[in-house]
């Protein structure tokens, strides 16, 4: 039978080549691919509405006896309007009133009584259903409401997957006994049955538990899996332990925060398996730092380091901090990136494979054929979701199998972070290093932009700097001024005696470090940009943002956005300036201004755009779930980790045959391209 369901979706009574293309375009190709593209939602026809409470504006299911047809009504040639007229039980009227549908018009037969579900127009005196969908009173229940593409339709899905239903064998789909008892979960049969055709809202519920289970569990298990891949043993462990002449050498305390992430990460490299570790924490929390001391003891321990940025740019800060800081304990520093002549870099490479560099800072040259190391320890990836998963993985197999050690300065809920990063350990920063004074946040409409432009001056004036971040590159994006003709206008008018400069991701990388770095030497008073500087280089003299259209842009975003700001022990303050009146826009912004916590408004930022728009999902191999939403499903989340973990303890590599099922449906999961795990 589950070969039968592997049968390409024409298989099934009434799909031609048309149906077929227009399943194929919604990833659909097999019937089991069908079983699998659940309702996004149902209309609920189990109690139908008299007229006389249906609402006029809203939509809603009422039961009508069909009186008489009238003859069809021409407007014009595009439109023919097709009337029906009927009562309900009290004797109240309703017309009606399909458009171009003449197909629905004469499938109703006088005399005879349906379901309309449509939207209510007219008045009191006079109600009328428009474009309703038709069911008959034996079919009451939860219809189900499919994604379509245009010449599908849901009773086209629905009566497809009523065929594909009958090919399903139970037997080919469980899960273990004792997890079906303990959390009380449906037979599959029974499941795929009721969230296609659910003959109650308890039955529905019952279902999705089941089906959520069953993905999570599958989820969480691969996971489990490729950590295991993961661990595979090394001898690259660290030899050195004594921290204390790097902690000697720097001219402030670490806090609390730093020093657990430090000793997290030496306890993992003391274990015969490779670090993997994920260390987040907000813009400023002092990660480098933490980076530089695991650096150190490397080194120390007679294995080369090799630390990999986004940009070039960045890639020189990181240079910058790693060469004082190690430079003096006898640590040889030095840095590959893309700008160096070819001479530079051949040397440079040369120097790595011979063991006579102990640290590399670099960019996409770390993972070039003609890098190579003499011995390779460690690997630290800072703003990792910047590189592509092909790209992190060639410079680990530079290594054979070193540490790894991954930074992010974007918090990532810790319900999100069990999802994308389940292969990884983590480890939180939480405070600000001693000094720093948070940001303070405003938001104001653009009547209030003038003063604004007079903070900024003040702050011009005491020798600081300032960013202003606008939205859109080009006038027609988003209906707000371009980038391009803002900056002109600031140099032509309130800002004409000031250095401005602008900066976009239109232009090259060349470009956009020249501006970056004029602007870190202090040469440019207002650097005006698009988001191209959330991850940017720390200008410890910025102490303003000002954000235009801030409704334009995700609570991350505006986060990472503020954290160019606040990098010193000056006062530093970020303007949000928006005129948006939406309950949503100013919920977020009121949180922006309520909250400098990194892991709160990740929180918050989930909750709002969901999964799937928090990061790209092609970028962080977020899966892509059927049914399970991780906002919704957190707790059932952590239990399926828990028997996740609890099944593999058991059966490692799940040979039993119980788990036979279970090892196939996450291969089959896992298959998927968009997977980085």
């Amino acid at each position: 039978m589950d070969m039968l369901l592997d049968e390409p979706i024409s298989s099934l009574n009434g799909v031609g080549k048309k149906r077929t293309a227009l399943y194929n375009k919604l990833g659909l190709y097999t019937a089991n691919n069908l079983l699998y593209y659940f309702p996004n939602r149902y209309i609920n026809c189990c109690n139908p509405l008299n007229i006389s409470q249906a609402i006029i504006g809203e939509k809603c299911c009422i039961c009508a006896t069909v009186l008489k047809t009238k003859k069809p009504y021409v407007k014009s040639s595009k439109m023919i309007i097709y009337t029906a007229h009927g009562i309900d039980t009290d004797k109240n009227n309703i017309d009606i009133v399909f458009f171009n549908n003449i197909y629905s018009f004469k499938s109703l037969k006088i005399g005879q009584t349906y379901l309309f579900f449509g939207k209510i127009e007219g008045n009191i005196l006079s109600k009328q259903i428009i474009n309703p969908m038709i069911i008959r009173p034996n079919e009451a229940n939860l219809i189900p409401i499919y994604s379509l593409t245009s010449g599908l339709t849901s009773k086209m899905i629905s009566s497809n997957v009523k065929q594909a239903l009958k090919l399903i064998d139970n037997k080919q789909h469980y899960l273990p006994k004792n997890l079906t008892d303990k959390y009380c979960l449906i037979d599959f049969d029974l499941a795929i049955q009721n969230i296609h055709f659910p003959k109650s809202e308890q039955h529905l519920r019952k279902a999705k538990h089941r089906l959520i289970f069953e993905e999570l569990l599958y989820w969480q298990i691969g996971i489990q899996l490729i950590k295991q891949k993961k661990t595979i043993k090394t001898t690259k462990k660290l030899k050195c332990l004594d921290l204390n002449p790097f902690l000697n050498n720097l001219d402030f305390q670490l806090t609390s925060s730093q020093k657990n992430v430090i000793n997290d990460c030496i306890s993992d490299c003391l274990k015969d398996f490779p670090m993997n570790r994920l260390i987040q924490g907000d813009v400023g929390c002092g990660k480098t730092v933490v980076a530089a001391a695991i650096t150190f003891l490397f080194a120390k321990s007679k294995m080369q380091v090799a630390i990999m940025a986004p940009t070039d740019i960045l890639a020189r800060q990181h240079f910058k901090f790693f060469f004082k800081t190690l430079t003096p304990l006898g640590i040889k520093v030095n840095m590959l990136v893309g700008s160096l002549r070819l001479k530079e870099k051949s040397n440079i490479q040369s120097d790595l494979q011979n063991g006579a560099v102990d640290v590399i800072i670099g960019t996409h040259s770390l993972f070039q054929e003609k890098t190579n190391f003499k011995n390779l320890g460690l690997v630290i990836t800072d703003e990792q979701h910047r590189f592509g998963v092909e790209q992190r993985k060639k410079l680990t197999e530079k290594g054979n199998f070193p540490h790894k050690l991954v930074m992010s300065a974007t918090p990532i809920p810790r319900t999100l972070a069990l999802i994308i990063y389940g292969d990884l350990d983590i480890s939180n920063i939480y405070e600000l290093p001693a000094g720093r004074i948070p940001v303070q946040t405003v938001h104001i409409p653009s009547s209030k932009r003038t003063r604004a432009f007079s903070y900024i001056k003040s702050q011009i004036q005491k020798n600081h700097q300032a960013y202003i971040v606008c939205p859109a590159i080009e006038d027609s994006e988003k209906n707000v001024e371009s980038v391009v003709k803002y900056t002109q206008k600031l140099k032509q008018n309130i800002f004409k005696n000031y250095n401005i400069e602008m900066i976009h991701g239109k232009m090259t990388g060349t470009e956009k470090d020249f501006l970056m770095q004029k602007f870190l030497n202090g040469e440019i008073d207002i650097l005006v940009s698009t988001t191209v500087i959330e991850v940017g280089v720390d200008v410890p003299n910025a102490t303003t943002i000002m954000i235009e259209n801030a409704e334009f842009f995700g609570l991350s975003q505006l986060h990472q956005l503020r954290g160019r700001v606040g990098r010193s022990n000056i006062k530093s303050l970020c303007i949000l300036v928006s005129n948006a009146t939406k309950n949503e826009t100013q919920k977020r912004l009121k949180i922006m201004c309520d909250t400098n916590d990194g892991f709160e408004i990740a929180e918050e930022d989930l909750k709002i755009r969901g999964p799937g728009d928090f990061f790209g999902n092609k970028q962080h191999g977020l899966p892509n779930f059927k049914i399970a939403n991780i906002i919704e499903d957190t707790k059932l989340l952590k239990i399926c980790k828990e028997e996740a973990e609890n099944i593999l303890l058991a059966d490692p590599k799940l040979e039993l045959k119980e788990h036979e099922k279970i090892k196939n449906n996450v291969l089959q999961l896992f298959s998927n391209d968009n997977c980085i795990l």
